[in-house]
């Protein structure tokens, strides 16, 4: 079974999410437009992939996320037993308010950039 192809960010809803390998041991999933009900199943099914892999770290990266709603959210505390380490990357300031007015900021690490997590976060 494959990945499930997302609409792209055009469509004023959609999600574009790629993922890379750029250190052994850490995969990078990053997610471009929403995150919301009808999206979010996008997000799950690249960190399932991830798993598959056997990544000890994953950073997901939220810096081209508009939006992230509760759905998104679910999928990211669901993820947290999945890996050693799950941290997160943005600073837009609308994801940034939802993760903190949930609490869900003081369950991951939150970075503002992927550059700076893949250097403060341990991989194998």
């Amino acid at each position: 079974m494959g990945i499930p192809r997302p609409r792209t960010p055009d469509d004023g809803h959609g999600l574009a999410l790629t993922t890379t390998r750029p250190a052994h041991g850490a995969s990078v999933v990053t997610a471009v437009g929403e995150i919301d009900a009808s999206t979010c199943r996008y997000l799950q099914a690249r960190l399932d992939e991830a798993a598959l892999t056997e990544a000890d770290s994953v950073i997901v990266d939220l810096t081209g996320v508009s939006f992230l709603g509760c759905a998104g959210m679910e999928i990211l505390v669901a993820a947290s037993g999945r890996f050693q380490q799950l941290c997160l990357a943005t600073d837009e300031h609308i994801v940034l308010r939802a993760l903190q007015v949930t609490g869900i900021a003081d369950r991951f690490p939150v970075f503002p950039s992927v550059a700076e997590a893949l250097s403060r976060t341990p991989v194998a």
